[in-house]
């Protein structure tokens, strides 16, 4: 069974808070992987599932791997859990939003704290639950790694998207008239970012985007500006305070940049189709602000289109980035 940990857990930071990420290059980063060997591997798609070419970098390091996919696609909720041991024959649970926790139990294995989590290939809502439950089995100090890509491929559309709802045991009401800033992390697809502003008919002056600067590729935050249409990016131009640029590796920013916004404005919608460490950081942020007992309601709603990838839309590997988190 995955081991549970005292709720009185302190997170014993690897490194200092104010330099614990580390970028390095993929020889570098596989012989870290072979020096020191992570109890466990936690993955966002299966060996036989590759995308890119960065889902499985660390290639053929042996090494425990459990992988957390999505059974089907659009917000289902439905999860896939396999842990390939190098000892034993692979594990397999079907987990579901509600039972997660305890299917990640189910397939018996003990993290005796050195987890790595890579987040490369995660979507937006397995993170959320796998960070869920972690935090509730008292996992809560764990390694991460996202491995950045070389360039991306000239087309700005995602292979398919889906309805824009909140993830599943998520669901807040929310009156009419109730202001609320909307933080949208801008991701590459062209109009990802409007399509939730036309769908919900937000006001201009409750709108507020985080792009990456520097982005994941030498040209990102050009590229990201570009996928917004011509009446937001003028919005932009003329309220520039409605903007904030971020290094596109860094979720700790990225995380402190939310807890900022619920700070000065109480609740606020997040719209996460950033890059993957910023959607890390989304799902850290919230889980952290759904324990704060002072809040009688989540202060951050979550929203989300569960756009599904293209095979092969980025290219090669850039560099792989390494850091400690603590859920606590």
């Amino acid at each position: 069974m995955l081991a549970r940990l005292s709720t009185s857990h302190k997170c014993r930071w690897r490194f200092p808070m104010t330099s614990d990420v580390a970028h390095l290059s993929i020889a570098e980063a596989r012989e870290r992987i072979a020096a020191t060997a992570p109890a466990l591997l936690v993955t966002g798609v299966r060996a036989d599932a590759v995308v890119e070419e960065r889902d499985n970098w660390v290639g053929d390091a042996q090494i425990d791997r459990l992988s957390v996919t999505p059974d089907g696609t659009g917000g289902i909720s439905r999860y896939r859990l396999v842990l390939a041991r190098q000892s034993t024959a692979p594990k397999e649970a079907l987990a579901t939003w509600r039972n997660f926790t305890e299917q990640l139990q189910a397939i018996d294995h003990v993290v005796d704290g050195r987890l790595l989590l890579d987040f490369t290939a995660f979507t937006f809502d397995a993170l959320l639950y796998l960070l869920r439950s972690l935090d509730s089995l008292g996992l809560a100090e764990f390694d991460y790694c996202y491995a950045t890509p070389q360039s991306y491929d000239d087309d700005p559309i995602l292979d398919r998207q889906f309805d824009i709802q909140q993830p599943k045991g998520y669901a807040e009401l929310v009156e009419p008239d109730q202001i609320r800033k909307k933080l949208i992390f801008l991701g590459f697809d062209e109009l990802r970012a409007d399509r939730f502003i036309r769908t919900y008919d937000w006001q201009p002056q409750e709108l507020h985007f985080c792009v990456g600067d520097p982005g994941t590729i030498p040209d990102g935050f050009e590229r990201s500006m570009t996928m917004l249409s011509d009446e937001t990016r003028q919005l932009l131009q003329r309220h520039p305070e409605q903007l904030t640029r971020l290094d596109a590796t860094d979720a700790r920013k990225a995380e402190q940049l939310i807890f900022d916004f619920v700070h000065q404005q109480k609740h606020i919608d997040l719209v996460p189709i950033g890059p993957k460490p910023w959607t890390f950081a989304a799902a850290s942020a919230y889980i952290k602000l759904k324990r704060d007992s002072r809040h009688h309601m989540a202060p951050m709603r979550i929203l989300y289109d569960y756009g599904q990838r293209k095979r092969d839309r980025t290219r090669g590997i850039g560099k792989v980035v390494f850091g400690s988190w603590c859920l606590r």
